[in-house]
């Protein structure tokens, strides 16, 4: 293979991991918006919402199918493909469950039908994240999950300086979504390998960043935001909130590099 042949392969890669970074963030929001309309009988916004779920739906399938194109796991490939089809087969169901429900909000066997539906939808999801996880390359997907959380940390700063609530508040719960994500598919990689001192490495890593970092960087969010809305005029204490992020960033930071010294023990933070 040509150098620049594997150059395009690693584009490739990143693109399409840029894409399941993205579209497997908050895989809920979209369900749970539709089943409050259904429930509130707004047969309208339900509709509406309708197609923002369906829009997800195939969001999701068409980068479940992406991944599929760059991975050489046959096995791992026929998994994903058949959860992305149930998924899709799924999708019409969980609609229909919804407008059921919001023709008679106050019917207990539309509200069973529709926990039904969003438990087997949820359950469908969980299956195809973890298809799609095991396809692709963790180093790829810390790599990507590395440089959106500096991107959405230096996002949440300038919402800050600019006294916007909603970007701040929406950029902070993306960077929450990843950073959960990366805790769950970094752990998960970790039942692939026997205990010892590297995956001891990396499961404390992550365990810094969910139980000390994560909290931390919640509650300056929240001090902001509460803050802001209070009264803009008045300054935010910005070092604060700009050292809980980069605690964010240099967490991701530090579980990449246990997850690749695991199999590169040789490397040092001068790799970094």
């Amino acid at each position: 293979m040509t150098k620049k042949t594997r150059d395009l392969r690693r584009q490739l890669r990143k693109a399409v991991m840029d894409h399941v970074s993205d579209s497997f963030l908050e895989t809920n929001v979209p369900l749970l918006v539709l089943i409050e309309a259904a429930k509130n009988g707004n047969e309208k916004e339900v509709k509406e919402y309708a197609q923002v779920f369906r829009e997800h739906a195939n969001k999701l399938i068409e980068v479940a199918n992406l991944a599929c194109s760059i991975s050489n796991n046959e096995e791992g490939v026929k998994l994903v493909r058949m959860a992305a089809s149930q998924l899709e087969t799924l999708c019409p169901q969980v609609i229909n469950a919804a407008l059921a429900l919001a023709a008679k909000p106050n019917s207990k066997v539309a509200q069973d039908n529709m926990e039904l539906f969003k438990e087997q939808w949820e359950k469908q999801v969980r299956i195809l994240t973890d298809a799609v996880d095991d396809i692709t390359s963790i180093d790829d997907f810390l790599c990507v999950s590395e440089n959106h959380i500096l991107e959405d940390v230096n996002k949440c700063v300038i919402a800050l300086q600019e006294k916007d609530v909603d970007g701040l508040d929406r950029t902070a719960g993306a960077i929450r979504g990843r950073a959960a994500r990366v805790v769950h598919v970094v752990t998960s990689e970790m039942d692939n390998y026997e205990p010892g001192i590297y995956t001891e490495k990396v499961l404390e890593a992550t365990k810094l960043l969910t139980d000390t970092v994560m909290p931390r960087f919640t509650e300056q969010v929240e001090s902001a935001v509460e803050a802001l809305s209070a009264n803009p005029s008045l300054p935010v204490d910005e070092n604060e909130f700009i050292d809980a992020s980069r605690l964010v960033y240099d967490g991701i930071r530090d579980i990449r590099k246990a997850v690749l010294m695991i199999r590169n023990p040789r490397i040092g933070r001068r790799d970094f």
